[in-house]
C-alpha cells in the first residue's frame, strides 16, 4: 500500500484528536518506519490496519465508522489535489463514474507501481449505479464513507446501500438511487 494513505491517515488522525494520538497508535505499534512514510513508498496493508485497530482501541470508536470516516478525508484530499481533473462533473453521479478512469490515469502517473483494486461501475439507468469494489482486504466502510462525500460535495440526494456479492468472496456491491424529490404546487 501506497505512503500517501498512510499519510492521509495520520493527517485525518490529527486533525481529530491531536498530535498525541498520532504519537500514541505509532509508538503502539512499533512499526520498523517509526511512522514516517514517503509518499511514494510502499508498506505493508497489516500496517494500516494495525493504526486502525490502535486507534479503535484508544478511541473506542468502531472500526467501520473510522474507515467510513476515513473514506470521507480520502475524498476530501481527492478534490483538494485532483479537483481540476473532474470539473466537468457536475453531479455525484458523473463524478464518480468519472474517477474509475480518470483518477486511476493520474494517480499512476505519480506513482507507477500503484496497485488498484478493481473498480467496475455500471449505469442501469440515469438516477442509479451500481459500484462493484473487489479487493482482497475489507473496505466497504471506507468506500461509503467516499461515496457519501461525494454525494455531500455535489449536493446530490441519493442512497447508498451495500451488499456482498454472492459466489465472489472479494466483491462488495454499492447500488446508489437518486432521491426523487416531489414537486408541491
Amino acid at each position: 500500500m501506497k505512503g500517501i494513505i498512510f499519510n492521509q491517515f495520520l493527517d485525518m488522525v490529527e486533525g481529530r484528536f491531536g498530535y498525541q494520538m498520532v504519537d500514541a497508535i505509532i509508538l503502539q505499534n512499533s512499526s520498523t518506519t517509526g511512522g514516517a512514510y514517503t509518499a511514494i513508498g510502499n508498506y505493508s496493508h497489516d500496517e494500516l490496519k494495525r493504526l486502525f485497530k490502535s486507534l479503535h482501541v484508544k478511541t473506542k470508536i468502531p472500526l467501520p465508522l473510522l474507515l467510513h470516516d476515513f473514506g470521507r478525508h480520502l475524498f476530501q484530499w481527492f478534490i483538494k489535489n485532483y479537483g481540476s481533473k473532474f470539473q466537468s462533473s457536475n453531479n455525484a453521479f458523473c463524478f464518480i463514474k468519472g474517477m474509475e478512469v480518470q483518477l486511476q490515469n493520474e494517480l499512476e502517473k505519480i506513482y507507477p507501481d500503484i496497485r488498484f483494486p478493481e473498480i467496475k461501475i455500471k449505469s442501469r439507468n440515469g438516477s442509479s449505479l451500481e459500484i462493484y469494489y473487489y479487493a482482497d482486504y475489507g473496505a466497504a466502510s471506507l468506500i461509503r464513507g467516499l461515496l457519501e462525500a461525494a454525494l455531500v460535495h455535489f449536493d446530490e440526494k441519493a442512497s447508498v446501500k451495500s451488499s456482498r456479492v454472492p459466489g465472489e468472496s472479494n466483491c462488495m456491491k454499492f447500488t446508489l438511487c437518486k432521491k426523487k424529490i416531489l414537486e408541491t404546487a
